[in-house]
């Protein structure tokens, strides 16, 4: 066994020791995989407490607690659908507004993973994020939108195609060809 996937699957038993309203503090944790196995085990069982600490999170001065709210709602699909339209405008507006790369970046990245035809316009503004992480985060959420075919869709694609990033150009590839 693996000695990351040895590590994240002891952090994910230690989780389900904790009830899910003890959780928060684990949100602040310097490691990124503790951080990513409480909010895993908020979004799946905290309902609408969790949401409502996404909410409260967003609010947060620190930038790791505001890019874990964006990753708590950007993980709502999966297990809080009644919750997804309501963080929208919360996503939406850290993409948009927040001065974080670091907040930026997550949004981003869940927008992408909840595919909302209403994130479009945002995403495609922020493809020309002065930050190569959060225009690679863009990248993939178009390219992996349902919305990909959109013109606005494409003409941003083909140009983060064209980015001085490597990794931007990486998520932004067609990869409809390949077999």
């Amino acid at each position: 066994m693996k000695e990351e996937s040895s590590l994240e699957m002891l952090l994910f038993q230690a989780m389900q020791l904790y009830e899910v309203q003890t959780l928060e503090p684990f949100l602040a944790d310097p490691d990124w995989r503790v951080r990513r196995q409480a909010a895993m085990k908020i979004q799946l069982h905290g309902g609408a407490w969790g949401f409502n600490l996404a909410k409260r999170l967003r609010q947060s001065a620190k930038p790791v607690l505001r890019g874990m709210s964006m990753f708590l709602l950007g993980q709502m699909k999966g297990g809080n659908p009644p919750f997804v339209q309501q963080g929208l405008p919360l996503l939406i507006d850290a993409l948009e507004n927040d001065p974080s790369p670091y907040v930026r970046n997550e949004a981003a990245a869940a927008l992408g993973h909840i595919d909302a035809p209403e994130s479009i316009k945002a995403l495609v503004k922020a493809s020309t994020d002065p930050f190569d992480e959060v225009r690679a985060s863009t990248a993939f959420a178009l390219n992996n939108s349902a919305l990909k075919n959109h013109p606005l869709v494409q003409k941003a694609l083909k140009r983060l195609r064209r980015d001085r990033s490597k990794s931007v150009r990486y998520w932004s590839e067609d990869d409809s060809s390949v077999d």
